[in-house]
């Protein structure tokens, strides 16, 4: 081995190596600045003469996700089973798995409204959306309590619609199951060209498709909320599916500049789709946002300099201002417990 006859202390090129780490992250709060005018110039490329062309926007929406989302196709599902579990006051509560994907069983439960025979009543689909740690039978209630859900789902279900509260692949506790690594999932499907968004939505989909197939649900009357990771999934369905009618989403809604979470960023994200650009692709349809004034993960303020920004692209495209509302409510990261909302979201579906 060669002799080295200079030696230095192991920290002589620190400031070197300091003064590289400065640079980059510099370089990206510079681009950082600069994205604001970049996505904004890439919204105004939809707006033509005849209006805004959603559906031109939603395809680089499609492409931005990655696969298995194919855009112009709504996904539907290989196999559907459905699992009764009980039957309990005016709804039968039934365990759904929709076959993805070759073998993937994506999973749900349905609370399907009976008549007063007993017998699967004709009536509007929502969809109940858990957020981060979450499961369909903790927002529904299935375990005595809703946590910071505040009974979403047993909410839903007083209108007298279908509800369906989906999972998720965000269960944290072992007693739901074995933990899942989603940020290492989604890092492995992205290198494969697709996302666990755009998985999930797939599944989701393909959900909607079987359900709306079957004659005791209204497929033209179709809505959708959650809280939080669910409010965030509720906002790309809106985004992504035509079928809903009218969304509701609750404390995740924001500046993505500043809450960058890898798994709903994607790549050249803040050049062209922030929260704003996302949201302005449900419309004609109706959404709603909702935020609490003491959210412990999202400041209200960055959501409500956001909505202003959707509120702008959402005039000058023409469309029916009161189909879009905000709301800042009392209350932490948790779901709106003021029931205005949900009396929206169903009037919305007619």
């Amino acid at each position: 081995m060669k002799n080295y006859t200079y030696k230095e202390d192991i920290s002589a090129g620190n400031s070197f190596r300091n003064a590289y780490l400065a640079g980059i992250t510099g370089y990206i709060e510079d681009m950082k600045s600069a994205s604001a005018a970049d996505r904004e110039a890439n919204i105004m490329k939809y707006f033509t003469d005849s209006g805004f062309d959603s559906e031109a926007a939603r395809h680089d929406f499609y492409a931005m996700l990655g696969g298995p989302l194919v855009y112009g196709e709504f996904p539907a599902a290989e196999a559907v089973s459905f699992y009764p579990v009980a039957v309990s006051g005016d709804y039968e509560i039934i365990r759904c798995v929709f076959e993805i994907c070759g073998n993937i069983p994506f999973y749900g439960i349905l609370f399907r409204r009976l008549d007063c025979e007993g017998k699967a009543l004709k009536a509007p689909l929502i969809l109940s959306l858990h957020g981060g740690l979450g499961t369909p039978e903790l927002c529904s209630g299935l375990f005595g309590g809703s946590a910071n859900y505040n009974d979403i789902t047993y909410r839903v279900t007083r209108y007298g619609v279908h509800a369906f509260a989906p999972q998720a692949l965000f269960w944290r506790d072992k007693q739901f199951g074995n933990t899942p690594e989603r940020q290492d999932l989604d890092r492995k499907l992205r290198y494969l060209g697709c996302s666990m968004v755009s998985l999930e939505l797939y599944g989701m989909m393909a959900a909607v498709t079987a359900l709306s197939s079957v004659e005791y649900v209204d497929p033209e009357r179709i809505g959708i909320t959650g809280l939080s990771y669910g409010g965030s999934n509720t906002l790309y369905m809106a985004a992504a599916d035509t079928r809903m009618k009218s969304a509701a989403a609750c404390s995740f809604f924001s500046d993505r500049s500043i809450y960058d979470w890898q798994d709903v960023t994607f790549f050249n994200f803040m050049n062209t789709f922030g929260d704003a650009e996302i949201a302005l692709l449900a419309a004609p349809r109706c959404l709603h946002i909702m935020t609490g004034d003491r959210d412990e993960l999202f400041d209200w303020r960055h959501a409500q300099s956001e909505y202003w920004r959707l509120r702008r692209y959402w005039t000058l495209a023409g469309f029916d201002a009161d189909r879009l509302s905000f709301t800042v409510f009392s209350g932490t990261h948790e779901y709106i417990r003021d029931d205005d909302i949900l009396d929206r979201l169903i009037a919305d579906l007619g």
